[in-house]
């Protein structure tokens, strides 16, 4: 397999674990890492979690 590039960045194993809610714990991204993953990613988050807490941030 030949290395990956985005950008200016350069994976050098073209395989990413894509974010997955509720299982891209740290011990799963770390596993993942170990077996040969090139690129891990966290969970996504809610743009209206955050937008909710700012308001929440907001009234105190």
């Amino acid at each position: 397999m030949r290395a990956l590039k985005i950008g200016n960045v350069i994976i050098g194993i073209p395989l990413i674990l894509a974010p997955m809610a509720g299982i891209t714990n740290l011990p799963f991204r770390l596993f993942c890492k170990e077996q040969g993953a090139g690129l891990v990613c966290m969970e996504m988050i809610s743009a209206k979690a955050i937008l909710y807490k700012k308001k929440i941030q907001k009234n105190f």
